[in-house]
Formats: C-alpha cells, structure tokens, sequence
C-alpha cells in the first residue's frame, strides 16, 4: 500500500503542490498512491497499517514531518518501527528498518548534537565578551 502523506500546515508547500509531488515521487517509483492522508488519519489507521504488508508512507520533503530537526528525526523512527517505509519525494531519501536508514538517523543525530554545542560555545562566548565590555547580564 502506498500512502501520500499531505501536511496540512501547509509549512513549507500548497497542500496540492505536496500532492502532485507525491504523485510525481509514486509514478518514479513504478506505483501509484492508495491514499492521502494527514498526520491524524495516520495515527488513527496506525494499527490497521501494522498488519498490512510493505505499506510506504510518501512525503513531498522531510521537512512535512516536523518543525525541528529532533521532531523530524522521532517522527521517522516512530513510522519506522511501526513497519513502514518513508520516501522523502524533494530529499530522495528513504527510510525503513535497514541498518542504512538507523545509520542515516544516528548521523543526523550527531549533527544536532554538535550544532547544539556550537551554539552553547557561540553564546558562552558572546556572553563573556559582554561582560570583559562591561555590560551588565541577567535580571536588574
């Protein structure tokens, strides 16, 4: 079964241009989508899906699945460990159960660590040359 996934937030794209590309993205692939459904179709039909066989969830780009890069990566591992696949349609990237895909999700992983870290050293540091000028920090 094929599922195109429509983010109705409509964050980063139309609702009907994420349609067209998940068409587009289905036909590459030699399929065509079953359905269109949104984040609370998906968790509704969740437990119908597990007993399904190669059921793929279609996204028109990684970004449909969250607002932060942490959200994106849960959201991948959650539909992941309920037995489907995901193609990102813009990233051509697709994850499943594969070593490949856990590999893929422990480096975004690490790359948000290491920006987190970035940014504490960045603002650790503008905060001390604030205060080597004599700026007053926190709470009067």
């Amino acid at each position: 079964m094929i599922i195109g996934y429509l983010d109705n937030n409509q964050r980063n794209i139309a609702k009907e241009a994420q349609q067209e590309i998940v068409n587009q993205c289905a036909y590459m692939n030699n399929c065509s989508v079953d359905m269109f459904l949104n984040k609370e179709d998906i968790k509704n039909i969740l437990g119908d899906l597990n007993s399904k066989s190669a059921t793929t969830l279609i996204v028109a780009n990684i970004t449909s699945l969250g607002n932060k890069l942490t959200k994106v990566v849960e959201n991948i591992e959650f539909l992941v460990s309920h037995g489907l696949s995901l193609i990102s349609a813009k990233e051509n990237l697709r994850f499943d159960s594969s070593a490949e895909t856990a590999q893929l999700l422990n480096g975004i992983k690490l790359s948000i660590d290491i920006r987190n870290s970035m940014v504490s050293t960045i603002t650790k540091k503008a905060l001390d040359d604030k205060r080597a000028k004599g700026y007053k920090l926190g709470r009067d």
